[in-house]
């Protein structure tokens, strides 16, 4: 869920570093902003903010080099970026991007992407022997029922980190994510997992462990995309990081460079660059 504005137990006339531009710090700096905190300054070592989130644009065309799609567990981003004016696309099954009235757009050209469904029927008869004819059918049974295998091993449907460690099945865990998909009969989504994971560079299910594969892909995720509720975002993620710092009063600081940090009296010092200092009362380390 994401976070409401309202009162803060601390002074929100106190001075705010938050050292990192990348979707944790942005995201730190806008709540600090709802907040109420009135001097909050974002420092970004880079000439960008965005950091894994950085969009290439070409011929009028947002390109992902890192965060790629939102799925419907996002709920804070869906705010946010309604909030901003962004603009979602759906990706419908055979990775093709749509428009709210199910008109094709455009076929996404990259390998991993183009003739999403084609691919995943492929893959499914070529390595676990499903026939072609039945390979929706068992994509659907699988997505329907990972929901229940997910939960029994992570001990619950929290997001990604289990909540309660000790409800965990450890010994489900000793495997790669694609052996753990075999043994519930799940391997018809294998397709789909490498595909997620792998525009990511998550890694592949057959090389990754279980804890790691599941974590990522949580049965939101895939219930999501079994729906056709996954979207990108037409203008790029990179550019939703900037609209939502430029609706805040956040003081950016692009190519500040922190080379050090300690603590001084009741606040804390931040070296920006050589001879150059400056005092917050708080600090939040983002990067």
């Amino acid at each position: 869920a994401c976070p409401a504005g309202g009162r803060s137990d601390f002074a929100t006339g106190a001075r705010v570093a938050v050292v990192g531009g990348g979707p944790a710090g942005t995201s730190m700096a806008k709540l600090l902003h709802d907040r109420g905190f009135v001097h909050v300054t974002l420092l970004e070592a880079s000439d960008r903010l965005g950091g894994k989130s950085q969009s290439v644009n070409l011929n009028g065309e947002a390109h992902e080099l890192g965060t790629c799609y939102a799925s419907g567990k996002y709920e804070c981003i869906e705010l946010w970026a309604r909030s901003v004016g962004m603009t979602e696309v759906g990706i419908d099954g055979w990775g093709r991007l749509i428009s709210s009235d199910k008109a094709v757009l455009y076929n996404m050209t990259a390998p991993a992407f183009g003739g999403m469904l084609e691919y995943m029927t492929d893959y499914s008869f070529r390595h676990y022997g499903i026939p072609p004819d039945s390979y929706v059918v068992e994509l659907y049974a699988a997505a329907d029922a990972y929901n229940a295998h997910w939960a029994a091993t992570m001990g619950g449907s929290g997001y990604m980190f289990p909540s309660d460690p000790s409800q965990v099945d450890l010994s489900a865990l000793n495997q790669t994510f694609e052996s753990w998909l075999a043994e519930r009969n799940l391997t018809a989504l294998a397709p789909f997992v490498n595909v997620a994971m792998n525009a990511q560079g998550y890694g592949s299910a057959d090389k990754v462990p279980a804890l790691y594969g599941l974590m990522w892909i949580h049965p939101n995720f895939v219930h999501a995309a079994s729906s056709g509720f996954v979207a990108v975002f037409k203008e790029g993620y990179q550019t939703l990081w900037e609209r939502i710092i430029a609706t805040t009063g956040v003081e950016v600081r692009l190519n500040a460079k922190v080379r050090q940090i300690r603590r001084q009296g009741g606040g804390v010092v931040v070296q920006i660059e050589e001879g150059k200092e400056e005092t917050f009362d708080w600090l939040v380390m983002a990067a």
